[in-house]
């Protein structure tokens, strides 16, 4: 299961990601003009068996298998705020593609 998706077109240091894992991207952040492509996942970003691409890039994406069996949308409980100092999560690495 996967609530969003983030591919950036630049390396981001570790307090840039840190300070927008848990927050709906917008053009504050100070990369926004290098996000390559961006997933939110939600129901209003499905189109057919499309989905939406919300960087403003149109790289939506075509889904595969999702004819007749239809898309199933669940309720997410993911945070999406600025969590307390103390929160830590089991997040040991992150993934970059090349």
């Amino acid at each position: 299961k996967i609530d969003e998706v983030r591919v950036w077109d630049v390396v981001l240091t570790q307090n840039q990601i840190q300070k927008w894992m848990f927050k709906t991207l917008d053009n504050s952040h100070s990369n926004y003009s290098d996000l390559y492509v961006y997933f939110q996942m939600n129901s209003e970003n499905i189109s057919g068996d499309q989905l939406l691409d919300q960087s403003g890039k149109n790289r939506n994406s075509t889904l595969f298998n999702s004819v007749g069996a239809g898309i199933q949308i669940a309720t997410s409980y993911v945070p999406v705020r600025t969590l307390i100092s103390s929160y830590s999560n089991n997040q040991i690495g992150n993934i970059h593609f090349f």
